[in-house]
């Protein structure tokens, strides 16, 4: 991401085509670069620069933040980088300057970049260059996009490496925007992309016991009580949206540890993906809604849709999934949502019981076989 256009040209070479496009982009005076980029190892300390960036942002902004991403490479834990943090941010329309752009400046950033023709484009900057802030209308794809690249990286060693070989090669030659070396990677990210959206092999969901033994593993369950959640989850199903309060609550019911990261989504933000996500008519969309929120991944967005659907959702559990012979994994696509969620609902029925009853039956196998 450069601190110039995000929009390339087809020859990152011709830098007569860039003296005549940045102008036209940028806000203020161009930034030439004055010497090679500098692409560093990995530094632990780039997501507690993230998490003071967004403390100021989610200060400034309040409610108006729709949803706030760490991204780029600084974002991926083992990937070299420029020292740079990127940010994106989605408003409800980043055209609207007006509505957003002065309370940052207050904030300690300067507003960079302005490309109406793509995706109404913003990007700001801290003044020494340390971090680019970039601003999409809400639910913008290209905002997905960038996220699912990063979680891409996060998991795939290969195209780490190669994504890492490809900016250190690059940042090695001369150029004179940034903006021309990050469209000399366009290629490679393609190709990274295009891995990163193609659907991923489903494992098969193996029950690892005899069907018929469910009931009595379920019986075995600890005792929990979790009529106050299914209380908020028929309040909420009434209404058709979470509360923030409510979202952070069931969030923070499956694991205490989202708690600060669920918490950096504005009552705005949680309204409209959950309200997306309650009224969607298919599944993928439903989770898809889920997962635009910060520090949401498929394992918590299932608890959000099993404390409202009680009667149609598995909660996705590392023990459920010991139990159904398949490895746990770090990040959990959309498909493999579907899939496990097709296999849930299947061996419910064959063993004559409830979801809630099937999850209970998982866990305590997993349970069980770890003691044993």
């Amino acid at each position: 991401m450069g601190d110039n256009a995000v929009v390339g040209l087809p020859d990152p070479h011709d830098t007569t085509a860039y003296d005549a496009l940045l102008p036209t982009t940028t806000v203020g005076p161009l930034s030439p670069l004055s010497g090679r980029l500098e692409v560093r190892d990995y530094d632990p300390a780039w997501p507690k620069a993230y998490a003071l960036q967004a403390s100021r942002v989610i200060e400034a902004l309040g409610d108006r933040v729709v949803a706030l991403e760490h991204v780029g490479s600084t974002s991926v834990p083992g990937l070299s980088a420029k020292p740079i943090i990127d940010m994106v941010l989605e408003v409800t329309d980043s055209a609207d300057e007006a509505a957003y752009v002065p309370d940052l400046e207050a904030a300690g950033y300067e507003l960079r970049v302005r490309e109406p023709s793509w995706f109404e484009h913003r990007m700001l900057r801290r003044p020494d260059r340390s971090v680019h802030l970039h601003v999409f209308p809400a639910g913008c794809p290209e905002a997905r996009r960038m996220v699912r690249f990063r979680d891409h990286l996060r998991v795939s060693a290969a195209d780490r490496d190669l994504y890492a070989a490809t900016k250190r090669d690059l940042a090695a030659r001369e150029w004179k925007y940034m903006q021309q070396y990050a469209d000399a990677k366009t290629g490679v990210v393609e190709q990274i992309m295009a891995r990163a959206t193609a659907r991923r092999p489903q494992p098969s969901f193996e029950l690892q016991f005899p069907i018929e033994q469910v009931p009595a593993l379920a019986a075995r369950f600890p005792v929990m009580d979790e009529s106050p959640g299914l209380a908020l989850g028929a309040a909420v199903r009434a209404r058709g949206h979470y509360t923030r309060a409510e979202f952070i609550e069931v969030c923070g019911w499956k694991t205490v540890r989202s708690r600060s990261r669920v918490a950096a989504n504005s009552e705005a933000a949680v309204v409209d993906a959950t309200g997306r996500a309650l009224t969607a008519d298919e599944e993928e969309p439903r989770m898809a809604a889920l997962l635009e929120l910060t520090g949401v991944g498929v394992p918590t967005a299932s608890t959000l849709l099993y404390f409202v659907f009680p009667d149609d959702y598995p909660i996705l559990d590392v023990r459920a999934l010991e139990s159904l012979g398949v490895k746990p994994r770090s990040v959990y696509p959309v498909g493999f949502w579907l899939a496990y969620l097709s296999a849930c609902r299947a061996l419910a029925r064959r063993a004559g019981v409830d979801i809630r009853t099937l999850d209970k039956a998982l866990w305590q196998h997993s349970k069980e076989r770890t003691r044993s």
